[in-house]
């Protein structure tokens, strides 16, 4: 799509068609900044919409799973994932079988920026007030050190005077033009009077004051104190975190559902001329998304269904999103939304629109430096919360090690053998900041217990903090996410081990928020439970026994026995969920497993 006008451009992965699963690549129009022009369209391999309607339209069980990318990732970054990902889609071992084109993969890139890049930006920006107060802070803290350090004699009077009147002119010059304030922040006249009350107010403290010395140590500390405000509100923009998030909501979950709304049109438009019988006709959307992307993902979600969703206002939301969608499978890696969204309360804004999932899944780990500490502190100002736990994010959700017991992985909240009765997860959840402050979801829920529908339980976890496998470039296993060291909780040494690793690569670099998407076997996990489901990850352990033993009988029993020794093997703690959603027992279900073609 060329359409200078259009909501986003869709292209090809890699300009090449795929045997059994087509990728495309759509990206949001929407510029980094709002001055920006709009980035000329040259794609010679791009698409219209209607390839895309008219290749679902002609499946039985069309589905469509999208890849959404987090904070700061590049576009490069983004697409490597993606090509991965429909790689994997197109393997042998991917379950989904050329008989079977019934699936398009679609990696969503939108706007962001990567820290530091706009840096000579965040000057320019500034508000005039802001920049205002800049220049004088810095004029009347430098002047009232200069008169610490001076001696307090009328001799040096006019030399002091000479030089304060050069430091305020020098420094309101070269700000206001660095700033791009001069329209506002004139040097003449306001520049005339910041020069006028500097000399003024070192001509006090050097004629009348008797004792200057603890004023201007009061002087200095107020004003380096409102420089120091004002350089945390620049750095906080060079982090590109929180315009990211404005770009997330504002930009990134309205360009989809725009794709969203033509994709729909195009194939009523199809759906007219279409000679088979189309009442029940729905495509499953699933989602991969990453970070900041699970904002994108659970927000799109919730426009799409809940505002035009009359059974939403009854509490009774359903699968079906728009007429002719419905949602299949969410997988949200380390997400960066609120613990809020699983637990009980009136405050969880996302409740409905996650509880129209088939199945949910969550990855978090507790080495998560960025959602732990950026998020957070990024989130202080706005997010409405009076204690530090309830503003952790979902992605920062562990399991409770001293329940499980510390060196307990594979599916831990099934401690039969025969994998029955499971826990309820929310009984095994927990937030730790370390390993004395440490609270469980039902502290969390201002000590309710979470009842039986809690939507809590309807998700499946992966806790990662020690997981430990191979990556695309390091052969040698080792930790992934964090140094691995299985214990109960991480303490404060092993946070500044995880800062030098995760900050300054040393010993060795360690994503501790997107190593999901490097070690192998969580990148296939991701995969598998993005397209197939968990029972079409277990019909990989089904094949593989078949090719053992040559017998096609393997029982649920076996094949979670088989997933559980696989996570433990690479020390992931898994905790199924209890509660299906509605969606997951009736008509929606049985299509899964009809898609998935369990034996």
């Amino acid at each position: 799509m060329s359409n200078p006008e259009s909501a986003y451009t869709i292209e090809v992965l890699e300009k090449g068609s795929y045997s059994k699963v087509p990728g495309y690549y759509v990206k949001s129009t929407a510029t980094i900044n709002v001055e920006d022009p709009p980035e000329p369209q040259q794609h010679n391999d791009s698409v219209d919409i209607k390839k895309i309607a008219e290749y679902l339209i002609n499946s039985d069980q069309p589905e469509l799973v999208f890849h959404i990318h987090g904070y700061a990732n590049s576009e490069e970054d983004a697409k490597n994932r993606y090509n991965k990902a429909c790689k994997y889609a197109n393997s042998q071992d991917s379950g989904l079988t050329p008989d079977n084109r019934n699936c398009v993969f679609i990696g969503y890139r939108w706007p962001t920026e990567s820290p530091l890049v706009q840096t000579g930006n965040s000057l320019e920006s500034l508000p005039s007030l802001i920049v205002g107060i800049l220049i004088t802070s810095l004029v009347f803290s430098l002047i009232a050190i200069i008169l610490t350090l001076w001696t307090n004699t009328a001799s040096s009077f006019i030399l002091k005077s000479l030089l304060i009147i050069l430091l305020a002119s020098g420094l309101g010059v070269w700000i206001t033009h660095i700033a791009k304030a001069t329209d506002s922040l004139r040097i003449i006249p306001n520049g005339l009077l910041l020069v006028f009350f500097a000399w003024l107010f070192g001509a006090i403290f050097s004629l009348f004051v008797k004792n200057p010395y603890p004023w201007l140590i009061f002087v200095i500390v107020f004003f380096v104190l409102l420089i120091g405000i004002i350089l945390a509100l620049i750095i906080l923009r060079v982090t590109s975190y929180p315009r990211d998030r404005f770009r997330a909501s504002n930009y990134g979950v309205l360009d989809l559902v725009t794709f969203f709304q033509d994709l729909q049109n195009e194939i009523e438009i199809l759906d007219e001329s279409h000679d088979k019988n189309r009442e029940n006709f729905r495509i499953k959307v699933s989602f991969i998304a990453h970070s900041l992307g699970c904002e994108v993902a659970t927000q799109t979600i919730r426009i799409l269904s809940d505002v035009f969703d009359p059974d939403a206002l009854i509490h009774k939301p359903s699968s079906k999103i728009g007429n002719v969608f419905r949602l299949g499978r969410l997988v949200l890696v380390a997400p960066d939304i609120p613990v809020e969204s699983i637990l009980t309360s009136r405050a969880n804004f996302l409740k409905s629109s996650l509880m129209r999932c088939e199945e949910a899944y969550i990855f978090s780990n507790e080495a998560d430096l960025a959602l732990r500490l950026a998020s957070p502190a990024a989130n202080y100002f706005s997010f409405p919360t009076k204690t530090r736990d309830r503003g952790y994010k979902l992605g920062n959700v562990t399991v409770d090690k001293k329940k499980s017991l510390p060196k307990d992985y594979g599916i831990v909240n099934c401690q039969n053998a025969d994998f029955t009765n499971p826990t309820p997860p929310s009984e095994y959840l927990e937030i730790r900041a370390s390993s004395n402050e440490r609270k469980s979801l039902h502290c969390l829920n201002n000590n309710v217990l979470l009842h039986e529908k809690a939507i809590a339980d309807s998700f499946t976890y992966f806790d990662c903090t020690d997981y430990t496998d191979c990556t695309d470039t390091e052969r040698s296993k080792r930790g992934i996410l964090s140094f691995s060291k299985k214990q109960s909780a991480l303490n404060f040494w092993d946070y500044v081990q995880l800062c030098g690793a995760y900050f300054f690569r040393f010993p060795r670099y360690i994503n501790v928020h997107g190593g999901y998407l490097e070690g192998e076997f969580c990148q296939l996990l991701i995969n598998e439970l993005a397209f197939l489901g968990y029972k079409g990850l277990l019909k990989r352990y089904s094949d593989s026994i078949h090719q053992q033993t040559g017998s096609n009988q393997s029982d649920e029993l076996l094949l979670n026995s088989k997933f559980s020794k696989d996570c433990k093997s690479k020390y992931i703690q898994v905790l199924l969920a209890t509660r299906k959603t509605p969606f997951a027992q009736g008509e929606s279900a049985k299509g899964q497993i009809q898609t998935i073609r369990i034996t």
